[in-house]
């Protein structure tokens, strides 16, 4: 058994989020222990117990300490278990979290899997739906990985109530360089909010906001029924070898423009690091990449998340890992 301290660099969820599904794809049973061990509330909570309860079904696994609060947890994979599972996270809980737990799952999958998912669909701390859709699946496409993202509904803070249909596929993976410098021409903008915000047209005004930064932008707009009001806008672009997005969700007190203004200049910054792929998204690519034997990409910031991804990646799947701290290189080798 893979025994692994749940405090260890950014010593959040990720850690739980990214040795569990590696569990299942090695067979390794894992013990992770001081789960959350310096978070104000440490130990396990829902959205974690959430993860847990949806892997074990899957995995058919024997697990032991998954309640509120508890700082250990052991993990037994058995066997994949081929029917639709359907799960409801309670309240705002986020969806891309889950879904990043899930995507990897797609390297062991003798037949298609799909999963149905209620809770929060762009919620605080955490990638939105668009994010996972349309930027995280474009890059690991790229490595071969075949997932389908279905929004059925939105659901923001608090109240959630959004619902998303998971699609995976067995896939194999591929070695992949995300090492693009070409300079993006075009890019895509999804913006969604609530329809009580429709008359005060938040989202034409986040789009013309962003568009005075970016020039030629693609949008897609969006006014949904909602349980919670809420905004959120995602930008991306991309070209040969290079994958960039950001998002942001709306906040009571910051203007429509004020927000197209700020997700402009996050994407820019992206871009201006000469980054091959941005922030968020290399920590979620680092499982593929140590799956499918070889990665390289640059990035704009060596975060925690990457670091501490790299970190549990290494317990489970053996290989050489080189970064360049100056340029923000990273090879998994």
């Amino acid at each position: 058994m893979l025994v692994i301290d749940g405090s260890y660099g950014e010593g959040g969820g990720q850690i739980l989020r990214t040795a569990l599904p590696l569990s299942i794809i090695t067979n390794i049973p894992v013990k992770i222990y001081n789960i959350r061990a310096r978070r104000p509330e440490p130990g396990l909570k829902r959205q974690h117990l959430v993860v847990v309860r949806l892997l074990k079904k899957l995995a058919d696994a024997e697990v032991e300490g998954a309640y509120l609060g508890s700082t250990e947890l052991v993990f037994r994979p058995r066997r994949l278990v081929y029917k639709e599972l359907e799960l409801d996270v309670g309240s705002a809980g986020s969806l891309p979290l889950i879904i990043q737990a899930l995507a990897p799952l797609v390297t062991v999958l003798e037949r298609p899997v799909t999963v149905k998912l209620t809770g929060g669909t762009d919620v605080p701390h955490s990638p939105s739906f668009d994010y996972m859709r349309y930027i995280f699946c474009k890059a690991v496409g790229v490595l071969g990985a075949r997932l389908e993202l279905l929004l059925e509904k939105r659901g923001f803070y608090p109240r959630g109530g959004g619902k998303v249909t998971v699609k995976l596929y067995p896939s194999t993976l591929q070695p992949a360089e995300f090492l693009g410098k070409e300079q993006p021409k075009k890019f895509w903008l999804w913006a969604a909010a609530s329809e009580e915000l429709k008359k005060r047209n938040v989202l034409g005004r986040i789009a013309s906001s962003a568009k005075k930064l970016l020039g030629e932008v693609n949008s897609q707009l969006e006014y949904c029924k909602t349980l919670s009001v809420g905004v959120v806008a995602t930008l991306g672009c991309w070209t040969e070898g290079r994958v960039l997005g950001a998002d942001m969700l709306g906040e009571k007190g910051l203007p429509s423009e004020e927000l197209g203004r700020q997700l402009a200049e996050k994407l820019l910054k992206e871009i201006q690091s000469g980054a091959s792929v941005d922030k968020h998204l290399a920590d979620m690519l680092v499982p593929f990449g140590f799956l499918a034997g070889r990665l390289v990409f640059r990035t704009s910031e060596l975060t925690q998340h990457l670091l501490t991804n790299i970190w549990v990646c290494r317990q489970f799947i053996k290989r050489e890992v080189r970064i360049d701290e100056t340029t923000k290189k990273v090879e998994i080798l």
